[in-house]
C-alpha cells in the first residue's frame, strides 16, 4: 500500500483517519517460494508528528493467531467454529478446508438472517437455524470490533441440532447459554489479541512525539 496513491489502500484511510485498523487476510509470499505462501493480516497505526499523521507503522501477523482461538470453541460434538473478516473471507474455521473460502460457503448461502452486512452492522447477536448439506444447525454469530476505525469481524459457530436436542431441555437451554457467553468472551480475547498487538505500534507514535519534544 505505501507504494500506492490510490486513496482507498489501508496506507491512506489509516493516516487520513487517524485511527488503527486490520486489513483484509491475504496470501503472501516472504521466501519467493509459492509453496510456502502464508495467509496474513496487517495490523496498522497512524503515526503522528506534531499533532499531524505522517504514516503509519504496522505489523503483518499469520492468522494461525486467530485459528488458535477459534480452536478452543468446543461446545456439542460436532460443532464448528469461524471467524469471518468483514468482506466474507473465511479466515479461521474449526474445519480448516474451509479457510479461504466465503461466508456464503459456511450458510449454503440460504438464510437471510445471517447476510454479513446485517451482522456486521447490528449491535446485537445473531442467532438462528440454517441448514447446510442436508442437516439442520443453531447458528450463533457475534460482531467483533477490530481497530479503531471501526471495522468489523464477525465471530461464530454452527451446532447440529440433533446433538443440542439430544439433550434435556434444562441441559440445552444451559448449554445454549454457555455458547454465548462463550462467544462474547472469545470475541473479547480476539479483540484483545488485535489491541496487544497494535499497542507497540502506538508506543512508536509516543517515541517520535518525545524524540521531536527533545
Amino acid at each position: 500500500d505505501m507504494d500506492s496513491f490510490d486513496a482507498s489502500s489501508q496506507y491512506y484511510q489509516v493516516k487520513n483517519s487517524g485511527k488503527s485498523d486490520i486489513k483484509e487476510p491475504y496470501y503472501y509470499n516472504y521466501y519467493n517460494n509459492s509453496s510456502q505462501e502464508l495467509l496474513i493480516t496487517t495490523l496498522a497505526c497512524p503515526v503522528f508528528y506534531n499533532g499531524q499523521a505522517v504514516g503509519i507503522s504496522g505489523v503483518d501477523i499469520g492468522i494461525e493467531e486467530f485459528q488458535k482461538v477459534v480452536d478452543q470453541i468446543k461446545i456439542f460434538p460436532g460443532t464448528s467454529a469461524f471467524l469471518v473478516s468483514a468482506k466474507g473471507f473465511v479466515a479461521a474455521h474449526t474445519d480448516k478446508a474451509m479457510v479461504g473460502k466465503t461466508f456464503d460457503k459456511i450458510v449454503d448461502g440460504k438464510s437471510g438472517e445471517l447476510e454479513l452486512e446485517k451482522i456486521l452492522s447490528s449491535a446485537d447477536i445473531t442467532k438462528t437455524y440454517i441448514k447446510a448439506d442436508g442437516k439442520s444447525y443453531y447458528t450463533v454469530v457475534v460482531p467483533i470490533n477490530m481497530g479503531d476505525k471501526g471495522t468489523r469481524w464477525a465471530l461464530g459457530v454452527t451446532i447440529p441440532t440433533n446433538e443440542i436436542f439430544a439433550q434435556s431441555r434444562k441441559s440445552v437451554l444451559i448449554a445454549l447459554l454457555v455458547c454465548i457467553l462463550g462467544l462474547i468472551v472469545t470475541t473479547f480475547v480476539i479483540n484483545y489479541l488485535a489491541k496487544a498487538i497494535t499497542k507497540p505500534l502506538g508506543d512508536v507514535t509516543t517515541s517520535i512525539k518525545q524524540l521531536a519534544n527533545g
